[in-house]
């Protein structure tokens, strides 16, 4: 607010006609003075809701809170983790910038109290969902098969061929996920051939 400023701004007056300009006081009364204006100053700034030192952010539908020297690496983290997202599922932006430089703290990178960022998910989440949503859908079909026919152990391997095709980007937990599934897709093939004999 206007009175806000007014204030802070004389405040800062006081400080400057303290020191004279300088780092030292010219006496006592004038410490006092200073020490009255910083006094000042933290109220208005508790007043108006600053938060001295820390730093809220609105990232989306997520609200976090960190200190102001935290590092926009422990920013992402946390903001991935409340999402239920990895970190590299999610990039945030600050007035139309991507913030990438992870070893930066949030006062470096400009952010303040009360800051909303932009988040947004990555291509490698894009690309990951779409491996996800395949291999449910094949859980699914290979679950929805009932009976031991030949027919049906034909439509377990037509799946296991689908399943192979699910481009898993070198990804890891992919690879682990779709391994999971084809060892599923084995024990009903396997379970299916023995209660037919």
């Amino acid at each position: 607010s206007r009175s806000g400023e007014r204030e802070r701004n004389a405040t800062l007056t006081l400080v400057r006609r303290a020191t004279n300009g300088t780092n030292t006081f010219r006496d006592d009364a004038l410490l006092a003075v200073l020490l009255l204006a910083c006094l000042r100053l933290l109220a208005l700034q508790k007043e108006v809701g600053m938060d001295v030192g820390r730093v809220r952010l609105k990232v989306g539908k997520v609200e976090v809170e960190f200190p102001s020297e935290a590092t926009l690496k422990e920013v992402y983290d946390d903001v991935a983790t409340k999402m239920g997202l990895a970190p590299r599922h999610v990039k945030l932006l600050y007035r139309g910038k991507v913030l990438a430089m992870m070893e930066q703290s949030l006062g470096g990178a400009g952010i303040r109290d009360r800051t909303k960022l932009m988040v947004v998910h990555t291509q490698a989440y894009h690309d990951e969902a779409t491996a996800w949503e395949a291999m449910n859908a094949i859980r699914v079909k290979v679950d929805a098969v009932a009976d031991d026919s030949p027919a049906s152990r034909e439509t377990l391997t037509q799946l296991l061929c689908q399943l192979d095709a699910v481009d898993v980007k070198a990804n890891d937990s992919l690879r682990a996920r779709r391994k999971q599934e084809i060892d599923h897709i084995e024990r009903r093939s396997s379970s299916a051939s023995s209660s037919s004999s």
